[in-house]
């Protein structure tokens, strides 16, 4: 019998994720420090087990998204949030300065302030306009660029069997 994934496995997967994106508040150091205060006020090790759990995990998709942002290579300024110059995956354009922006990056700005944060006009999320044409220039730069990286890695494997056959030739004859 197939075992059954709880129904919240989906959800923790997503959190972790999400946790490592948060640029404003993302510390992996918060995690062991919280642990600690959970420890000191007597919290349940199990809990505190999970939340260092969590941590890591977040870590790793921290350190996931890095390395495939470090695969593209250069990315052209237009791909690029200009909050936080991050490469952007939803562009969306805010009205009232037609500036682009990723939209979980300004999705966190108006959590604290519903205000354009290039002209200070109000501004909420159902205001975004999707930047469909962008979206899809970016979603092609990164598939041109996980290919070459692919043919690249292809290459070098290539170049390592031949090496090897060689060098198996030459201890034959």
């Amino acid at each position: 019998m197939a075992e059954i994934e709880p129904p919240d496995t989906w959800r923790r997967e997503q959190r972790k994720t999400a946790i490592s994106k948060d640029g404003r508040s993302y510390n992996e150091q918060l995690f062991s420090a919280a642990a600690d205060v959970l420890r000191g006020i007597g919290e349940d090790g199990r809990v505190i087990q999970e939340f260092i759990e969590l941590g890591a995990k977040a870590k790793v998709a921290a350190s996931e998204a890095m390395d495939t942002e470090a695969v593209l290579g250069d990315i052209p300024d237009e791909f690029l949030d200009p909050i936080q110059y991050t490469l952007m995956k939803d562009p969306v354009i805010l009205p009232s300065s037609r500036i682009t922006v990723d939209r979980p990056v300004i999705q966190r700005h108006l959590l604290s302030d519903n205000s354009d944060p290039f002209n200070r006009s109000h501004l909420t999320a159902d205001m975004l306009i999707p930047d469909n044409e962008l979206k899809g220039r970016i979603q092609e730069f990164i598939r041109s660029q996980e290919l070459k990286k692919s043919g690249e890695d292809l290459s070098m494997q290539s170049g390592k069997a031949t090496i090897q056959t060689t060098t198996s030739e030459m201890l034959i004859d």
